[in-house]
C-alpha cells in the first residue's frame, strides 16, 4: 500500500519527486501499445525519437539492449533518457546494472533518479565500489539518496564503512537522512539510534518519510519510537474518497506502521484506518513490551 499524505509545506522533496516519477511511469505504461516484437535497432531508434511505445517492444536480444542503449545515451535528451531508463529496467542483466550506474550520473534528473531507484531491485546487484563511485559523480542529492538506499541493501561486509565515508562529506541534509537509514539497515548502531530519535520526534509533516524509512530498515525494535505518535490526532493521510474528508491521524499511522513491522497489534487489513481507543491502547501495550533498540 502507498500512503498518500495530506499536502504540507516543506515536505521532503525527494518523496514528491518519487511520486512524480512513479506516476509518470504508470501513466506511460498504460498509454503504450500491446507488446510487439521489434529489432534492437528499431527500439533504439524509437527511444531516440522520444517514443514511449519503445517500452512495450520486445527485443530479440534483450541481454544486449542495455549495451545498445548505452551507445546512444549521450545523444538522448530528458525524455529519451527517461524512456531508456524505464525500458532497460524491464530486462535485467549485468549489462543493465552497468547501464543504470552510468545513467545515474546523467544530468537528466528524472532519468538519473529512475536509474538510481532501479539499482535497489536489479537481481545483478552493483558492487559497493561501483555504487560509491557513482555517488561521487552524482550531482543531484535526490539521486545520491537513492544510491545510499541501494548501498543499504548490499550484502557486502564493507558496505557500512563505505557508506559512512560517503556520508562524512554529504552536504545535503535530506540525502544524509536517507543515507543514515541505509546505514541503520546495515547494522550501524549510531545510525539506528539517530533513526529512533527521528521516529520519536516525528510530526505529521514528516511522518510519511519516517514510515518509509522504518519499513526500509525493517527493525521491529525501532517501532518503540512510535509510542509518542499514539497521543497525536494530527491528520497525515486521506483514507476517504474525493467526497469523503476522513483522514488517518498520526496515532492511526502508528498502529499501521507497527502492524507492517510485525508487531502483534489488534488490527488487520491491507490499508490504514481510523482505529478505536481500544486498538490504540492495545498497540501502546504491545510497543511498551518491545526490547530497547
Amino acid at each position: 500500500m502507498t500512503v498518500r499524505l495530506v499536502a504540507r509545506r516543506g515536505w521532503f522533496g525527494l518523496a514528491g519527486l518519487m511520486a512524480v516519477v512513479l506516476a509518470s511511469l504508470l501513466l506511460r505504461s498504460t498509454l503504450t501499445k500491446k507488446d510487439v516484437r521489434l529489432s534492437n535497432q528499431a527500439i533504439i531508434e524509437a527511444v531516440q525519437r522520444d517514443d514511449w511505445d519503445a517500452i512495450s517492444a520486445v527485443p530479440p536480444d534483450p541481454l544486449r539492449l542495455a549495451e545498445d542503449l548505452e551507445h546512444v545515451m549521450a545523444q538522448l535528451g530528458d525524455e529519451g533518457s527517461q524512456i531508456a531508463a524505464t525500458l532497460a529496467s524491464r530486462y535485467p542483466s549485468p549489462q543493465t546494472t552497468h547501464f543504470m550506474l552510468t545513467m545515474a550520473r546523467s544530468t537528466h534528473m528524472q532519468a538519473a533518479v529512475t536509474a538510481a531507484m532501479s539499482l535497489s531491485t536489479l537481481p545483478d546487484a552493483p558492487s559497493v565500489a561501483d555504487l560509491a563511485g557513482t555517488v561521487k559523480h552524482a550531482a543531484d542529492p535526490m539521486v545520491r539518496a537513492q544510491l545510499y538506499l541501494a548501498l543499504g541493501r548490499s550484502k557486502d561486509a564493507q558496505a557500512l564503512s563505505a557508506l559512512r565515508a560517503l556520508l562524512s562529506t554529504e552536504a545535503d541534509a535530506s540525502a544524509a537522512v536517507k543515507g543514515t537509514a541505509a546505514a541503520a539497515r546495515l547494522g550501524g548502531t549510531a545510525e539506528r539510534m539517530a533513526l529512533l530519535a527521528r521516529v520519536t520526534n516525528a510530526s505529521a509533516e514528516n511522518a510519511k518519510d519516517v514510515y518509509d524509512d522504518l519499513l526500509y530498515v525493517g527493525d521491529v525494535r525501532l517501532a518503540k519510537g512510535l509510542l509518542p505518535w499514539l497521543d497525536k490526532l494530527d491528520p497525515v493521510t486521506r483514507i476517504g474518497s474525493d467526497v469523503d474528508n476522513r483522514a488517518a491521524r498520526l496515532c492511526d499511522l502508528a498502529v499501521w506502521t507497527a502492524l507492517r513491522l510485525g508487531v502483534k497489534v489488534p488490527a488487520s487489513g491491507d490499508k490504514i484506518a481510523n482505529y478505536d481507543k481500544t486498538t490504540l491502547a492495545a498497540t501502546r501495550a504491545a510497543l511498551q513490551q518491545l526490547p530497547t533498540p
